[in-house]
């Protein structure tokens, strides 16, 4: 599903616009990776896709030996980023065992287009996805420019209905890829 994208790519090339509470999704995400397949002992490679100025995979991993990260992102933050524009339609990631997507597929056009992409080269795939509804006219700028909770984050919060689409939609297109 090809979707209009309100991301404003200058955001994503300051650094400044990633915050560092955000490195607890993907503590989260290797916590549900650690406990349901990885292999103790066994070496991986891991394409942290959409890692961001803080690369907080990359950063989880580094004193791990077992893990070898290669990072991507819209912008070589260093020597060690590969530049990697999801949006562009031309980009590609080296084969490698695991993907992690943390905060990233929010703002892709072509989700499932990526989605093949990513599969197609890697093992196990460790996402995360929040949902915010089409019929939403705002930009991402009018919703970080409220804020809701009073400390600079603001909470989306869907209604059942518009979640259960959300959900339903995500599941079918991996299962379009074979991930039941």
């Amino acid at each position: 599903m090809t979707a209009r994208n309100k991301t404003h790519t200058d955001r994503w090339l300051d650094a400044g616009a990633y915050a560092p509470h955000w490195a607890e999704r993907a503590t989260a995400l290797w916590a549900l990776f650690e406990r349901a397949e990885r292999i103790a002992g066994q070496a991986y490679t891991v394409s942290e896709i959409g890692c961001g100025a803080e690369a907080p995979f990359a950063a989880l991993a580094a004193n791990d030996p077992t893990l070898t990260v290669q990072k991507y992102d819209i912008k070589a933050w260093d020597a060690e980023t590969v530049e990697c524009d999801l949006n562009a339609g031309t980009y590609s990631v080296k084969p490698a065992d695991i993907a992690i997507l943390s905060g990233v597929l929010e703002y892709v056009n072509d989700v499932e287009q990526v989605l093949q992409t990513v599969i197609a080269n890697h093992r196990f795939l460790l996402l995360s996805y929040a949902y915010m509804p089409l019929e939403t006219l705002e930009t991402d700028a009018a919703i970080m420019g409220r804020d809701a909770n009073g400390d600079g984050q603001v909470s989306w919060e869907p209604d059942e209905g518009g979640l259960r689409v959300a959900k339903d939609h995500m599941e079918l297109m991996l299962k379009g890829e074979g991930l039941d």
